[in-house]
């Protein structure tokens, strides 16, 4: 059952490549896209790289660049660089005026490898914009190390050569709980496509919308942050 789960859960997000409609997978997803959206809208220019880009849930908002490029250690269509983050020799540096890198670091075994080959590739004065976890249930297993508290991850970028500029927390207790809901609704039923629509809208309005709106009031992001959205500016 959990592998069939796991399965229908990357089905969809496949499904909705590059789509702005996945944000409404689940109250987390939809939280993180709120904050995610505002800071590559603020920040992203020039030449932009995507680290760990999965199937491009944020691509839809990379608008009024030069160049967008995608890196990942899985071969997809969607990706450019097929290489791992700790170690991007097919990326040329100091070539990139943006990264983003978003829930990836978790995934690597050395995160500060991941920060150097990172500030390697941006240019002086380039900015990282990333997400990382705090609440998370365990995944991507075994390739999962790690979660991050606010003062964690300033440590490790302040150490590897970056600035931290801005950090927010994108959610709280409620949008985790919610996430949980709406993984196994959404992934239980997709295998039945006749289903899929009636069940998808089902759970946009029933969890994600709502739950995403009480988890602002109700979700504690001070004492049950989900995770952290944060820019750093390479020096």
């Amino acid at each position: 059952m959990r592998d069939k789960l796991v399965r229908s859960r990357q089905e969809v997000e496949q499904y909705f490549a590059g789509s702005a409609e996945w944000r409404h997978f689940s109250p987390a997803i939809l939280r993180q896209y709120q904050a995610v959206s505002q800071l590559v809208r603020k920040y992203a220019y020039g030449w932009v790289i995507d680290l760990g880009c999965g199937f491009t849930p944020y691509r839809h908002l990379i608008h009024n660049v030069l160049v967008y490029h995608t890196l990942d250690v899985r071969p997809r269509r969607e990706v450019d660089f097929v290489a791992d983050i700790q170690r991007m020799t097919v990326v040329p540096s100091e070539c990139y005026d943006t990264a983003l890198c978003f829930e990836v670091l978790e995934h690597v075994p050395d995160t500060q490898a991941a920060l150097r080959e990172i500030h390697r590739v941006l240019k002086p004065g380039g900015r990282l914009i990333f997400s990382v976890p705090f609440l998370s249930r365990l995944h991507e297993l075994p390739h999962d190390y790690y979660r991050f508290t606010a003062n964690g991850i300033a440590y490790l970028l302040e150490g590897t050569g970056f600035t931290l500029e801005e950090i927010v927390v994108r959610g709280g207790l409620i949008a985790f709980l919610g996430h949980q809901l709406s993984t196994a609704v959404v992934s239980f039923w997709w295998s039945i496509p006749l289903l899929r629509s009636t069940v998808w809208s089902a759970n946009k309005w029933l969890i994600t919308k709502p739950w995403s709106i009480i988890d602002r009031w109700l979700g504690f992001p001070d004492l049950f942050p989900l995770g952290y959205v944060g820019v750093a500016q390479r020096v």
